[in-house]
Order: C-alpha cells, then structure tokens, then sequence
C-alpha cells in the first residue's frame, strides 16, 4: 500500500471498518452491479446505513474498490489530491508521474489501466456534483472501465442519461434501505435487549424501520413523546443518548465534532489534557456516535447525523469554539497539513487570526504551486478593513500567477492600481505588482518587459510594509537568473553576493534554496563546476524536500547539473537532465527554460554529428516562438544556440548575420566576433594573447590558456606550457568538455600532456581527447564544409524551380563552371540531386 501525502486523511482513501457489532445486510446485494461502465446512487437521508452497505459489498467483492470519502471542505484541488491518492491505495505504480491536476485528466489516465474499476465516492454533495461527477463535461469523461457508486443525502438535478440508455444506471433510496421487522429484531438481539412483538411492534412504529433510529433505541434509549420519523426524531434520540454520557466525553466529541475524522493527538491538543481511549473505543464499537478510523491507530470518525447534532451545540459556545478551532489549526500547521490549518482558521470566525496565520501559508502554497487552493482559500479571507482587503487581493493575484493565470493576474493588478492609486499603501503595492508582473514577463521570455518591471521593482521609493527577505531574495534570484542565461558574470557575481548578505542567519528553507540556487549559478559562471554542481544539488533537494513547483520551481538547478554532466564529458546523464528540465519548464511554463534545455539537446546532437537533427531543433523553435506574442527573449536563446551551430559547422556568413543582431552588450559575443575577424583575415591562429590575472576566474584562466596555446601552436613547447596552466586549473574544477571541443592540434597536445604527466585527470582526459578526434574523423567530412556565396546563391536559385540553363545565365555562370559548382553542392550536402541539395539546404537554414 503506498503512503499518501501529507496532508491526505488515510481514512479518507479507505473502505470504513464496519462496527464489531454490525448487522449483514447481504441481502441487499441483488440491488448492486459492479459491472463497469456503470452509475449506481445511494440516495437517503443520514443514518440509513448507505456507507455500511457499500463497505460491506466492497469487503466482499473480487473487483478493485477504490474509496474516497468527500468532505465539505475539500477544495477543487483537493478533489483531485484525494482521488489520485485513493486510486494509488489500490493501484500503488498509478501514473507515477501524474501530478495533482484536474478530474479530467485522472480520468483519462484510469481509461489506461488494463482492468475494470469501482469508485466510490462518498458523502457525495452539490457542491461536488457540480465540481466532479455530475456536471456534463465529467460525467462525458468518465471512461468505460469505471463504476461509480455515488453515496449522497439527495437526488441530483442532471441527466445521467449516458448510464440509463445502456441500462447501466442504478438507484437505491431510502425505501430499499430501512429495516424490515425481522432486522430490527436481530439488532436488539445483537445489544442485548429484550424481544417482544410489542416491543418491535413500537420500535417499528416509533422508527419506520430507520436504521439509526433502531440502532439508538435498541442500545437503551426511549422515545418519550411523538415524534414525526424525520429529522427531529434522530436529532432528539441522539441528544438523549449524548447526555448519558460522561461529561468528559461530552467535552470531547463536541470538542471534535468540528471534524469528520480525529484522531487522540488531535483531541489532546484541544482538550489539553489526557482522553478517555477506553471510553471513545466503547462508542467506536457500538457505531452510533463513532467507528474506528481504517488504516490508522487510536483514529475515529464520526457517524456523520450524530456529527451534525453535536456540530450544533459546539457552535453554541462561541468563544469555547473560536478557541479550539484556533489550537486546531496551530496543530495542524505543527503537522504541516496546511487544508486543515486554514480550514480551522476559518471556522474560528477570528478575522485576525485569520489573517495572520495565513500569511505564512500563503508564502508555503506559492511555494508548492498550489495556486488553485490560493484561489479556493483566499475567496474566505476578511475584508473589514483596507489592509484585510488588500491582502486578499493580493492572495487573488498570487493565485492566478502561480496558477499560470497569467493575463488574468495581470488584470487583476491594473485594477488594484487604480483602486489604490492615491493610498498610502501605493509605494508597496507598486513594488509588489512589478515583481509579479516581472515573473510572467520571464515566464514568458519578454526581455524588455522584464528588465522595465524590475527597474520598476527596484527603483520603487521606500514604503510600509517593507519587503521581507525571501521577497527580496525572490527578485535576487530573478536577476540572477536573467544574468545567468545571458553568461553576464560580473552582473551575477554582485547579485550573489547581496544575496548572501539578505540570506544572513536565515535558516527558512525557501531562504537557503534561493541562496543556494544563485551561488549555483555564480559558480558555474565562473568556472567552478564541482562546487557548482554541489550547489545545484543542495538547492534541488532543498526545493524536492519542501515540494517547491512551478514559479518557484527549481528549474535553475536542473539546468546547472546538466550543464556541469555535460562539462564532465557525462552525456547521458546530461540528456536525462535536459528532459527533466524540459518537462517540468513546459509543466511550469518556463518558457525561457525550455527553449534552453532544447538548445542544449541540439548541441549534443551536433557534437555527435547529427547535424540535420541539430538545426531541426533551431526551426521547431522559429515556429514556434512565431505563435507567441513580444518574446524577445526566447528568440535572443534562439539566436545564441543557432550561432554555436553555425560555428560548429563553419557557416562564418551566417553567424555574422547573428552576431550583427545580437545586443552588444552580450559579454560572449565577444569571442566569436573576435574568431570571425580571424576567419576574415584567413590568420589560422590568435596573435593577441591575453594576459592571465590573479583575479581572473577559473572559467577565465581556461579560457586565456587556450588562446595563448593556440597563439604559440608553431612553438610546442611554449604552447604546453600555455596548455599546462589551463589543464591544471580544469583538473581542480572538473572541466573537461572546454578542452574537448577545441581543434585536433590542441587535443594532441593534451595526449601529449597525459604521457608526461600521467595524472588519473589527464589520462581520462586523453582518452577522451583520442576518441573525440576519431569521431570528428568519422563524421560526414562534407557536412563539415561551407558553402560559398556563390554555391549558396546557385542553390536559392535551383530552390526556385529555374532550370539550369537559366540559373546560370541570369547569374552569369558558364556551362562549365556551373557544372563545378553543382558537384561541388551535391558532395558538400552529400545530395543524390537537385531536390534533395534543396530540401538539405533549407533544413540547415542555409536557404
């Protein structure tokens, strides 16, 4: 049986444990059909045995039974939560992956199993008919291998229609479900009471064969003036039945009446002081008050019309109530069960207190992505002032944002601005707001919009409130992030250390992992990739522990350790990365993550020759940035990845076409506007060596290594020695790839270096380095060769249909030379002919 979350009752997900002195019913099984598809309601008043019933027939049946029971509070996603949790009680390995979404798609991941169904769903009321399983829409999503046993008090209002016409919809009322003569006879039997037909002649009268009724009266109880047989008539025999019990007793379940399920932790914590197991066992086992709670130890749950009744005198007493449900709720948020801590909060009717426990849940659900139950919870909190609205509002727009309600949160914004534009709370708002609206502007890839919401964000005069140091860590992390994937060092490095400064002492965990996150980056930037990687680690298992998601999700640490896999020549496990990465930024919307993690797929598949598959990825990308709306920044990721593939396969004509749009102030760029002036002048090595400082990073130093030793190539010697300081700084970070991916001239020289100085790095080093130069050996060669202008405007012309004679005369090409041309195409495309050099060009982007 697989664990279920934290905040999931057990009982919940479990067939009920039937009282030890329960009454078969097996009689009425002929009214029940499991078979799947199918629909059956049980439809009657409370105390008529529904739950009983189906828990019987479960306990007997061959088919898999999933249960969840329902509660008035559960949210539209802890619909969800509880239903994917019940099914994995049942089917433990279901959708692993599936995360808590929507009704729908669980559904649709039930139709998937290879085997027929039964779910229950209990305490089924309108608020859930119309988010679950009556509504139009989900009841057409309910697949065919699926029965649903429906338990609720009334009839809905919705066709089922799709179950009747197939002759698969069943129906048991209340009529079906009360007792005969002979039933109510055995259960005095069963309590020891003494049978005689003008005993059953009065119970039968006073009860109408009404199962809790008789169960009340057959433990002792008696009606002592006419009652109609409705709800009056329980409410009395239960109230009568409630007073005979110890005053300790008493306490305890109007103390936890609040609750459909408790368990003796929690009673203590109300009642704060020791409770009567014993007393609260007798009670479990006779069934009319509570039933022992299945699956878990010293738990209960209350008969729900003795709950009712005892729910009422509870709410009685104000201030006693508004004091348990506030211990309720600090106990839970102990526990960590965020739903019920609010849920108490808000039956506690105190406004504050409200108000102030919610703020740190807030932070804890923004964390978990849990934007539905922002929304859900936030629609309760208080508006009997300006702050308690304001904060509401506020509540609202994290909702939609961390829902990835984007447009919606951003509406919902300008309209605070404007209701709030001339109050004190202005200064604060506005800085709130832009860091909101700078999160989707980076969700989305819009560079410009970003960079103006955080000079909004960080230009915002000093207000009251001030921002808390995990917001202000949030918008650090932003600009670490923007700098990072843009390789801006220097930019990065004064963000780390502010950082570092705001984190102090603090010892919250959304604190450490946002610190974590930016040293991360701040290390791989410099070159430091085992500590980089050690960063990145912490940081995910930070953000898996804390089940941080979505905008806060750690998208930053997945791509640092595929980038560190990458540099450590660990390429399967880079790619693992990568897909998780592109997995979780399409799940989360991180649209700028995404198109990174693809990029670097293109790159591995250029490494490894497939060039075609490489430059597939660029054009994926083109189309689909097309379908999006002032993404300036996916579209510099684009550029940036096509420019290294253009490099990789020396097309220098278009990667200066890049480079000349690219903003300049990219710090990289320069590097390849330096080799593209190399390539112009045809110099086959750098002549400016830069020098290496003591302040340089590791990152750095490699770098100025290479170059000197590519400067002093005709040299060997100085060139070693040039290598030899870059080698020894990669061996105390790790890098390898940086070395890997230079020219077969400098990869000689590291097996060289490997047999003078056979350390384990440098010998792992040439080994790689040997197979590395075999690789590029053994790739496609013409693949590897440019085309010239005057080959490329041969082939936009063959791509417009003129025939060869044409071409050739309308660029003045001779017969023979055209002919030159055209072989020389075809090899350097490796193309069987005209169409296919087309179709090769235009797949490469070189047409």
């Amino acid at each position: 049986m697989r664990e279920p979350d934290l905040d999931i009752t057990l009982s919940r997900i479990l067939p009920p444990e039937l009282p030890v002195n329960f009454l078969s019913r097996r009689h009425l099984f002929k009214l029940i059909d499991g078979q799947a598809p199918g629909y059956t309601m049980v439809v009657a008043p409370a105390g008529y045995g529904k739950t009983s019933l189906i828990a019987e027939w479960a306990a007997q049946s061959k088919k898999k039974v999933v249960w969840y029971t329902m509660s008035e509070t559960d949210s539209a996603v802890g619909i969800s939560t509880y239903l994917i949790s019940a099914i994995r009680q049942v089917f433990p390995n279901f959708e692993p992956d599936l995360e808590t979404n929507t009704v729908t798609s669980i559904f649709e991941s039930i139709a998937n199993l290879k085997e027929d169904i039964v779910l229950v769903l209990d305490n089924v009321v309108d608020a859930f008919t119309y988010q679950l399983n009556i509504a139009q829409s989900y009841m057409n999503a309910i697949p065919d291998n699926i029965h649903i046993f429906a338990l609720r008090r009334v009839m809905p209002t919705v066709s089922l229609q799709r179950f009747s016409s197939i002759g698969r919809l069943s129906v048991i009322t209340a009529g079906d479900l009360i007792f005969s003569k002979s039933e109510i006879e055995a259960v005095l039997q069963v309590n020891g009471s003494k049978v005689t037909e003008k005993r059953l002649a009065e119970i039968t009268q006073q009860t109408h064969g009404w199962p809790s009724a008789v169960a009340i009266l057959a433990s002792g109880e008696e009606i002592k003036f006419d009652l109609e047989v409705d709800d009056d008539l329980l409410q009395s025999l239960m109230l009568q039945k409630l007073k005979k019990l110890s005053k300790e007793t008493q306490e305890v379940l109007i103390a936890m009446s609040a609750f459909e399920f408790f368990d003796l932790d929690l009673a203590k914590a109300l009642q704060r002081k020791p409770v009567n197991e014993v007393s609260l066992n007798r009670l479990a086992a006779e069934g009319v008050f509570l039933m022992i709670a299945p699956g878990q130890k010293d738990s209960y749950i209350f008969n729900n019309a003795a709950r009712e009744v005892i729910y009422e005198i509870a709410q009685n007493d104000n201030e006693t109530f508004r004091k348990n449900q506030i211990a309720a709720s600090e106990y839970f948020q102990l526990r960590d069960q965020v739903s019920m801590a609010v849920s108490s909060a808000i039956k506690s009717g105190d406004s504050d207190y409200l108000r102030q426990m919610f703020k740190p849940t807030l932070r804890k659900l923004i964390n978990r992505g849990e934007g539905r139950n922002i929304l859900y919870w936030s629609s309760y909190l208080p508006l009997d002032n300006d702050r308690n609205r304001v904060f509401a509002q506020l509540a609202k727009i994290m909702g939609n944002l961390v829902s990835f309600e984007f447009d919606r949160a951003t509406q919902l914004v300008e309209e605070m601005r404007f209701a709030y534009r001339d109050s004190q709370l202005t200064a604060f708002l506005e800085r709130i707001n832009a860091i909101t609206l700078a999160h989707i502007a980076f969700c989305r890839g819009r560079l410009a919009e970003f960079d103006n919401h955080m000079k909004a964000a960080l230009n915002a005069p000093a207000s009251t409130p001030e921002l808390d140091s995990t917001d202000r860590l949030g918008i650090a992390r932003l600009l670490a992030a923007r700098s990072f994937i843009f390789e801006d060092a220097v930019t990065l490095n004064k963000i780390e250390t502010e950082a570092q400064e705001i984190v102090g002492n603090s010892n919250l965990p959304e604190d450490l992992f946002i610190w974590q996150t930016i040293r991360a980056m701040k290390l791989f930037s410099e070159g430091e990739y085992l500590q980089a990687f050690d960063a990145a680690s912490l940081s995910e298992e930070i953000g898996q522990r804390n089940e941080f998601s979505g905008i806060i999700g750690y998208t930053e640490a997945i791509y640092i350790k595929a980038r560190c896999h990458l540099e450590f020549c660990e390429t399967e496990k880079a790619k693992n990365e990568l897909e998780k990465l592109a997995k979780y930024a399409r799940e989360w919307q991180q649209w700028p993550w995404l198109f990174i993690a693809e990029s670097y797929f293109a790159r591995i598949l250029m490494m490894s020759g497939k060039v075609e598959q490489a430059f597939a990825v660029v054009r994926d990308h083109r189309k689909l940035v097309s379908e999006f709306k002032g993404e300036d920044g996916l579209s510099l990721i684009i550029d940036i990845n096509e420019l290294f593939l253009r490099f990789s396969v020396k097309d220098y004509e278009r990667s200066s076409q890049i480079l000349n749009r690219l903003p300049k102030d990219l710090v990289f760029t320069y590097q390849y506007r330096q080799a593209l002036t190399a390539v112009s002048k045809n110099e086959t090595k750098k002549k400016a060596v830069p020098e290496i400082l003591k302040s340089d990073s590791a990152r750095e130093v490699i770098w100025k290594s290479l170059v000197g030793c590519e400067a002093k190539i005709e040299q060997e010697s100085l060139a070693m020695d040039s290598l030899k300081i870059g080698l020894d700084v990669g061996a105390r970070v790790g890098a390898k790839e940086t070395f890997l991916k230079q020219d077969p001239t400098i990869l000689e020289l590291i097996i060289r270096s490997a047999s003078k100085r056979p350390t384990v790095y440098l010998e792992e080093l040439a080994r790689a380095a040997a197979q590395r130069m075999n690789a590029k050996n053994n790739q496609n060669t013409a693949l590897m060769q440019p085309l010239t202008n005057r080959e490329i405007d041969v082939l936009r012309s063959l791509a417009s249909g003129k025939p060869i004679t044409a071409i050739g005369k309308n660029l003045h090409i001779s017969h023979n030379t055209m002919k030159t041309h055209l072989r020389n195409i075809y090899r350097k495309l490796q193309a069987s002919g005209r169409d296919q050099a087309v179709e090769k060009a235009q797949s490469l982007f070189i047409i």
